[in-house]
């Protein structure tokens, strides 16, 4: 699974290079199921291109969530994001509201 997905991030954004790509994780959590965390060295509006490109390429080959993350800076407008974020959920048949309790992110990946 984790070869397919580094293929079809290549594929999907030719200009990205494996210095874009920090980390790739596969893991498992109790509010959501198994996952992919993708975080990419980018700024959000590539990141954000680049998340959706996978999708688009993996669908159907995958059925569990990818999700991707950014060290750039956010150089989108937070509407803008906001819609975007809406959509890439949309895609994956996820909501912000699928669980019984809020879900910290920033616990749930290990980040700082």
């Amino acid at each position: 699974m984790l070869g397919l997905v580094i293929l079809c991030i290549s594929v999907s954004e030719p200009s990205l290079t494996i210095e874009n790509v920090r980390r790739i994780i596969i893991a498992r959590s109790p509010q959501i199921g198994q996952y992919i965390l993708i975080e990419l060295d980018m700024d959000a509006s590539k990141a954000l291109d680049t998340w959706e490109k996978l999708i688009e390429k993996l669908r159907g080959h995958i059925n569990i969530p990818i999700f991707v993350l950014w060290t750039g800076k956010l150089d989108i407008h937070a509407s803008e994001l906001g819609k975007r974020l809406g959509k890439i959920f949309a895609e994956l048949g996820m909501s912000l509201f699928t669980t019984e309790s809020p879900i910290n992110l920033i616990e749930e990946w290990d980040i700082e």
